[in-house]
């Protein structure tokens, strides 16, 4: 198949690349051997004008991860076991996902904001046994439990890995307020995140996982119906982040991403995530996508460089009041999808950042980058360019079949 956009890559891009054939917890565990001490997450919240957070290292967090796995081995998960996880952004998301992946169960992810029967939906539809759920969300769980096969409902605290002061002050004012507050003695089959993670070994029980089994059931609405669960493999999701690091030029162990992409889509578990750990960057972890406070404090204070976002993210971005009071200028590439990105807010974000705005389009299906501007020549008002390995046809509606021309 001729591919002419190959042309336009920016200098030093491959057009074809060697994706390496490994399970996704090998990334975390490979970033943990190589930079133990980096920073791998930062989670906090604001307080004020001021963002209080803590951090875990790349050898604290694979060692977290170890232990959550041997934990989940020894609740009775094993190989294959689909592990529904509905947290918002923070480093419970990260250990549970890892660990679920490094004893090679089946990561199933939940929207938080779902009501009872989209739950009992996706855990029906799944098979999910396993849940690990945020305490705020535990009582929509509790109403639809009887009626799916769940057996192991693990739960959390937003708080868990907030410093010490921050843990306090949401204890003292916003714990009970918010819900996040409850009881699960008399819960059976419920359990304590903390608690699995400290009655364990310290590793799991070594399985071998291919990299072409299923990792993750990530479900799409699509255009009709209810949400369907795509599969996507270790591979899909391991070859995506590798072409979006060469893509975007990223510096192993210099680069700091802001995670306000939610890891429960496509989106944010590939470019927030996967792509972050296989390069050892400082992921910050934004629980609260539309806390714009929160993103522009921490892009000052920790030098943030990559951004993904969607377009009405870098329109609230550029609009926020008192916003020229941060020092925005670490950033260096920031990507937009899910929507067209008007041409005005592109503009006016690289204005204000000195940084680049860059568009890119992708399915849930694909892991999900398609196409993407290239980060030294964009195309403004495109989705970029098809990414290396990447094939794309444009073909007429009515046949479905018919290649058009370039330019119709």
């Amino acid at each position: 198949m001729e591919k002419p956009w190959i042309k336009q890559y920016d200098e030093g891009i491959p057009t074809s690349i060697n994706y390496p054939r490994i399970p996704l917890d090998l990334l975390l565990k490979s970033s943990a051997d190589i930079h133990p001490d980096q920073v791998a997450t930062i989670f906090g919240s604001t307080v004020g004008s001021h963002v209080m957070d803590a951090q875990l290292t790349y050898r604290q967090l694979d060692q977290a991860v170890s232990r959550f796995a041997a934990g989940l081995q020894q609740l009775g998960i094993e190989q294959g076991d689909r592990v529904m996880i509905m947290l918002p952004n923070s480093p419970q998301f990260i250990i549970a996902a890892y660990a679920t992946w490094r004893i090679g169960g089946i990561v199933v992810c939940c929207n938080p904001i779902y009501v009872e029967r989209e739950i009992e939906h996706l855990l029906m539809d799944s098979g999910s046994e396993t849940m690990v759920v945020m305490s705020a969300f535990f009582k929509r769980v509790q109403k639809i439990r009887s009626s799916t096969s769940l057996k192991r409902v693990i739960v959390t605290n937003i708080k868990e890995y907030f410093p010490s002061t921050l843990k306090i002050l949401f204890s003292l004012t916003r714990e009970r307020k918010e819900g996040h507050k409850i009881n699960i003695e008399d819960e059976a089959g419920t359990f304590w995140f903390q608690d699995v993670i400290g009655s364990s070994t310290d590793e799991p029980t070594k399985v071998e996982v291919s990299p072409n089994d299923v990792s993750t059931l990530i479900y799409t609405g699509g255009t009709t119906g209810v949400p369907k669960g795509v599969q996507l493999t270790h591979y899909n999701l391991i070859s995506n982040a590798t072409v979006l690091n060469i893509w975007g030029k990223t510096r192993e162990a210099n680069d700091v991403m802001i995670a306000v992409m939610p890891y429960f889509h496509s989106y944010g578990l590939t470019v927030g995530l996967n792509a972050a750990i296989g390069q050892a960057m400082t992921i910050i972890l934004i629980a609260n996508p539309r806390d714009l406070k929160h993103v522009l404090a921490s892009i000052e204070k920790h030098k943030a460089t990559y951004y993904p976002g969607v377009p009405t993210m870098f329109v609230g971005f550029n609009n926020y009041p008192g916003r020229e009071k941060y020092d925005l200028s670490s950033l260096r590439g920031a990507f937009s999808a899910a929507a067209p990105l008007p041409p005005e807010v592109q503009q006016k974000f690289e204005a204000i950042t000195g940084g680049r705005l860059l568009e890119a389009y992708g399915l849930t299906e694909t892991s999900p980058t398609l196409t993407a501007d290239p980060m030294d020549n964009p195309r403004p008002n495109t989705i970029g360019l098809p990414l290396p390995d990447t094939d794309v046809r444009i073909v007429d509606v009515e046949t479905g079949t018919n290649e058009l021309a370039t330019g119709d």
